[in-house]
This record gives C-alpha cells, structure tokens and sequence, in this order.
C-alpha cells in the first residue's frame, strides 16, 4: 500500500516537474505540432471559473482549451501536421451569479448562457504547406439538454467549451486532411 502511495506521489512530482507554463500542451503521444495564441484573453466575454482570482481561473481554463485543442490535434491530424490556432472569444457555460453564497459567486446554468468560441484555425503538412484556413464560431444553444453532458469530467474547468473543440474537430479538423 506504501509502495503505491508512493509511487502515486512520484508520478504527481513528476508531472508537475514537466509541466510548461506554454500552451503547447504536450500529451503522451505529441504527434503534432500545435501553436495556440489566445487574443486578448482580457477582453474575453466570459473566462473566469468560480474559483480563484480572475488571473489564475484563466489562465486554468486557458490550459484546458490548449490540452483539447492538442488531443484534437493528435487524433484527427496526421503525424508531423501543424494546427495554428488563434482564439478570438470565450464565453464558458452558465454564467456568475452575483448572488452571494457561503462560498462566493456561483455559476448558473440556463438556455440564455450557451457557450461559446470563436477562432481562426490554420493547419500545415510538415512541408509547411498550408492545407487548411478557417475561421469558427462554435455556440452550442442545447448544451443544458445534451446526454454528454452528464459524462464530462468533474475536474475540466470549461468542459462545455472543450466539448465545442471536440465537435469541431471531428467535423472541421478531419474534414480539413481529407480533402481530396
């Protein structure tokens, strides 16, 4: 028992130790190469999480948006592909109450707090030819009603968000490689 408490704690040191303060997140198996800039993040319509300080809650679901956009990325991108992603606005699900509560804000869930992303996508063969362009503006209207949604994880902090990356990228992203 001893010995797997440790060695859980040594994994956790261990990913600790490699993580970046970049968002070129770097999953198990980095097939691609993505380059992710988030413009503005400031002027975002809405980034912050229901914990922490305006600063560290964006920067958190910042990272999330980047690990999504790299597990896309690796999955629908042959390997050595580039995915360039520029990301214009983000409004997470729901939206902060100004309720007061024991523990704060508190994010409310309805119809009129849809999520939503915007960005413009570039992707390149390893040649460096661009093969790809776009722009997206994802907006999932039934988000409260979908059966998904019961299965995304507790711990992601924008996971209606990361569910947009994914819907595009299984659509736009694959679409983009298989051109004939």
């Amino acid at each position: 028992m001893k010995t797997k408490k440790r060695l859980a704690a040594v994994a956790i040191v261990a990913m600790a130790a490699y993580s970046t303060t970049t968002y070129a997140i770097e999953t198990s198996r980095p097939n691609n190469q993505l380059q992710i800039e988030f413009v503005e993040h400031e002027q975002y319509t809405d980034i912050e999480t229901d914990h922490g300080s305006p600063e560290s809650s964006a920067a958190i679901v910042e990272k999330s948006i980047s690990s999504a956009f790299q597990k896309a990325a690796n999955k629908y991108l042959p390997r050595g592909y580039t995915l360039k992603v520029s990301i214009d606005d983000i409004d997470l699900a729901g939206d902060r109450s100004m309720m007061s509560s024991t523990f704060g804000d508190i994010r409310v869930y309805r119809e009129i707090y849809p999520p939503h992303i915007s960005f413009t996508y570039r992707v390149y063969s390893p040649s460096e030819q661009l093969l790809a362009k776009g722009e997206a503006n994802k907006t999932d209207l039934a988000y409260l009603y979908q059966l998904n949604g019961a299965s995304l994880p507790p711990e992601e902090e924008a996971p209606y968000i990361t569910e947009l990356v994914r819907d595009w990228a299984s659509n736009e992203l694959r679409r983009a490689v298989t051109k004939p």
